[in-house]
């Protein structure tokens, strides 16, 4: 019989509704709260900056995921939106972010392809980087790079599906580019690549008469955003996928999930898993949340209500012990509440977002001691902070597309 673990969140925690009038006027932060986070940002940045001084990065980790082509990714990112109308210093972030990714793009290895943890994310930000720098020759090189790796992609029999290390995390690094670059990444490739994922999840399902499609990473069928179905469905939802696709894959797909929530609407983070502890982005139901009201804005139905059944385990279990990050820490769960804002324009979800973000400000001094990384520490943290200015185009980085 499953159980509820609290160990790994702060149980009990007291907090309160915020008059949201005092924090957001037209979709956008203001007042002392735009202050606190453009502040939080600031000196953020300042403590990334000594970090990567002082080396404080693993000198052979270059990925967006834990490596300094996340802080290349962050850069970007405050960029399109905190400096937006800022040339000076919009140019500033933009050219500090070029600088970052420079050694990344020279040290790509072929061993991993995925937008997170490989050559692909770092091609795909250097794509659009170097597109922003009026290079085209060398951002055409990166496209075409990006691309070539589907070879191996496609044929590589050992390689997973999944998000984190998988063909689902190589599908985001060319849909990310595509994004920003509409013309640089051919539309055969994507096809290639999203038939590929489908044709290996019929395989997979073939020990698991109960779904119709089915993948394993390490002998297990995990199920959550970073490692498991959830994850690689929302990347297949990103691509032009036909009715019949949708309806034959995706939907029975994903009503298959629903039926492995615990009795608390929390995910599972495996087949077979008994004990209800993971509530966070990559295993649980955060990053479920976010497949949920994509599905939603897709094809409508029911499943709006299930992923506000699913957020009740986040609201109740989000504030992690093992930090503030994106990955498994407090502000990756709010990204659920910043979805559920968007899909219902209910100011009650951007009221818990707000509160894990004081919640997250209030425990700096821990945040101090953790990692600089994107999805493990504070440049993370900062994404969110950015994301918070203007929460109605939040979207998790290197999962979701940006707004």
């Amino acid at each position: 019989m499953s159980g509820v673990d609290w160990t790994r969140c702060f149980q009990g925690t007291q907090m309160s509704d915020v008059d949201l009038s005092q924090y957001y006027e037209n979709g956008l932060a203001i007042g002392p709260w735009r202050e606190t986070l453009i502040k939080q940002i600031e000196e953020g940045l300042a403590i990334l900056e000594e970090a990567l001084l002082n080396n404080c990065f693993k000198q052979d980790d270059y990925s967006i995921y834990t490596g300094t082509s996340g802080v290349a990714l962050l850069y970007l990112h405050l960029s399109d939106r905190l400096y937006i109308n800022q040339p000076s210093r919009r140019k500033q972030a933009l050219a500090r972010a070029l600088d970052l990714i420079t050694v990344p793009l020279s040290k790509l290895n072929g061993r991993r392809l995925t937008f997170l943890c490989g050559d692909g994310g770092v091609l795909a930000l250097a794509a659009v980087l170097y597109t922003y720098h009026d290079n085209a020759a060398v951002a055409g090189h990166c496209a075409q790079g990006l691309q070539t790796l589907s070879e191996l992609a496609l044929t590589d029999r050992v390689m997973p599906s999944e998000l984190l290390y998988g063909t689902a995390g190589y599908l985001h690094a060319l849909l990310f580019a595509k994004h920003y670059l509409p013309n640089s990444i051919n539309d055969t490739v994507i096809q290639r690549v999203v038939q590929h994922i489908l044709a290996k999840g019929r395989q997979g399902a073939k020990s698991c008469p109960a779904a119709v499609l089915q993948y394993q990473w390490h002998d297990k069928h995990y199920l959550g955003a970073a490692h498991g179905l959830s994850g690689i469905l929302y990347t297949l939802l990103l691509t032009d996928l036909s009715a019949d696709e949708l309806n034959t894959f995706i939907i029975p797909s994903v009503q298959y999930l629903l039926l492995q929530r615990f009795p608390s609407h929390n995910l599972r983070s495996s087949l077979g898993s008994q004990t209800d502890r993971l509530v966070q982005w990559c295993h649980g139901s955060a990053g479920f949340v976010s497949l949920l009201t994509h599905l939603h804005k897709t094809c409508g139905g029911s499943f709006l209500q299930e992923a506000l059944r699913s957020a009740t385990p986040i609201w109740k279990r989000g504030l992690l012990r093992k930090g503030h990050g994106l990955c498994h820490g407090t502000t990756g769960n709010a990204y659920a509440f910043l979805d559920l804002y968007q899909s219902t324009d209910d100011p009650s979800w951007l009221n818990k977002a707000v509160q894990f973000t004081q919640w997250s400000i209030s425990q700096k001094d821990v945040s101090k001691s953790q990692s600089m990384s994107l999805f493990d520490g504070l440049a993370g943290m900062l994404y969110f902070y950015c994301d918070m200015l203007e929460p109605k185009r939040a979207a998790f980085p290197g999962f979701q597309l940006p707004k």
